[in-house]
């Protein structure tokens, strides 16, 4: 598992430059949007910590009462925040999951044939020793 994080560690800090990004981005929209707001202004006051609460968002931590309660008071965030669950939970998040289980395939066939060759080399050794 190891070896294979290493081989993937390339795609993997991409991809987490890409939540980043993705989380940074809908951070201002959200910031800039609600920072009036009497209720979510307390939640959402600065960029920074918009950012904490969409990760906890992104990784489906209370997303479902925050979004609720950002609907009630802007409605076109629904549709915004269904987006960015869409992108950064469906797509981003498990494409993290898909470099660390490809990484993990790899290692998976690298030792597969490892094992082969090592048969190899056994089975030429016994058929000397049987000569």
């Amino acid at each position: 598992l190891v070896s294979g994080l290493q081989n993937g560690v390339k795609t993997l800090i991409w991809t987490v430059l890409l939540l980043a990004l993705d989380i940074y981005a809908c951070a201002i929209i959200v910031t800039v949007t609600l920072k009036d707001d009497p209720q979510l202004g307390r939640i959402f006051p600065r960029v920074f910590d918009s950012m904490f609460v969409l990760l906890r968002i992104a990784t489906l931590e209370d997303w479902a009462e925050l979004t609720w309660n950002m609907a009630l008071t802007r409605s076109w965030l629904m549709p915004f925040m269904l987006c960015f669950i869409c992108v950064s939970t469906f797509g981003i998040l498990n494409l993290i999951v898909g470099v660390m289980v490809n990484a993990a395939m790899g290692v998976s066939r690298q030792d597969k044939q490892m094992v082969q060759l090592q048969r190899g080399r056994t089975r030429k050794q016994a058929f000397k020793r049987l000569k």
